[in-house]
């Protein structure tokens, strides 16, 4: 008797953890919005997008899902309610899976990395606000270090909550 094979990304589990990833993404979201206003109020030049770990259970889809688009859907689960940056967040994890994850053993290099350059991508959507480009240039170099530096905390983040999920007992799927 053969084994069964691995489940597809839309099978009941993935999807599952798809839905309840991408339903943390949106209470998050939501949380960084009312959040937004304070920090519109006293760093406006750092509060587009702001700074507050909206992506990370998209970053934690692939780790727990393994499987190809998870970030993608959790991501676009997400957007529905969320926002579009959801999207964004969703593309550049599954560009990072397809890229740096070999065998699906995701480092925390992987995820520092993978918010950090999110980081960078946020950095740079907020130049489409006018406000913004108005700013000093140090005031620039400063909003893209903190980025830089505080997304690829939550990238580290998303992988400590991993490991805190299996360690409670929610295991993610495996992949032989």
């Amino acid at each position: 008797m053969s084994e069964p094979a691995q489940p597809k990304l839309l099978s009941a589990r993935p999807l599952m953890m798809c839905v309840v990833l991408g339903a943390f993404a949106v209470a998050i979201t939501w949380i960084a919005k009312l959040v937004n206003v304070a920090i519109m109020g006293s760093v406006p030049w750092l509060s587009f997008p702001p700074p507050i770990p909206f992506f990370v259970p998209v970053i934690m889809a692939p780790i727990m899902v393994k499987r190809r688009w998870a970030a993608m859907l959790t991501a676009v689960i997400a957007a529905v309610i969320g926002g579009g940056m959801q999207l964004a967040a969703g593309i550049l994890v599954e560009l990072a899976t397809w890229l740096g994850a070999k065998n699906w053993r995701f480092s925390a290099k992987w995820a520092i990395t993978t918010g950090a350059a999110f980081g960078a991508v946020a950095f740079g959507i907020m130049f489409v606000f006018p406000e913004f480009r108005a700013v000093a240039p140090g005031l620039k170099v400063a909003a893209l270090v903190i980025k830089v530096v505080v997304f690829g905390l939550y990238g580290w983040l998303a992988l400590v909550l991993v490991h805190a999920l299996e360690r409670a007992g929610i295991r993610g799927m495996t992949r032989e």
